[in-house]
């Protein structure tokens, strides 16, 4: 009885430790860049004019970082339009969008397929994009 509780508990310990390595999952596989244009808004076309393009490799791994480990918020999402709309152009497959809002110290991410769905990115994650959009 007591071994069967301990191999439930690190089985469960391994699931949460992978879940937290993984993060959300939002953004698999080689980015070759990231498009960045100012939103027009929700289910708008996006603009032609490009904000700002992110080619350099430590750049998109900081977004990267900071849209998988955003962390999803529960209940039902209304939001107001978005910053900022997200392109990711990969080398393999089709681009991937998000929306993105954004400011100094806080920020929230939304992918384009699921708009029922936001993840808040942390503080510190915030501030380094805000940092990289400044520049």
């Amino acid at each position: 009885m007591i071994r069967k509780r301990y191999i439930s508990l690190a089985l469960l310990s391994f699931f949460l430790i992978g879940c937290s390595l993984f993060g959300n999952g939002l953004i698999n596989g080689g980015v070759k860049s990231i498009r960045i244009y100012e939103s027009m808004g929700f289910a708008t076309k996006v603009s032609d004019n490009v904000f700002i393009e992110l080619t350099e490799e430590e750049e998109i791994e900081i977004f990267k970082n900071a849209i998988n480990s955003a962390v999803q918020q529960p209940g039902v999402v209304d939001m107001m339009d978005p910053n900022y709309d997200v392109k990711l152009i990969f080398d393999d497959r089709p681009t991937k969008e998000f929306y993105l809002w954004l400011n100094d110290s806080s920020g929230s991410v939304m992918a384009v397929e699921d708009t029922h769905t936001v993840y808040s990115i942390s503080e510190k994650n915030a501030e380094k994009l805000y940092e990289i959009l400044e520049e």
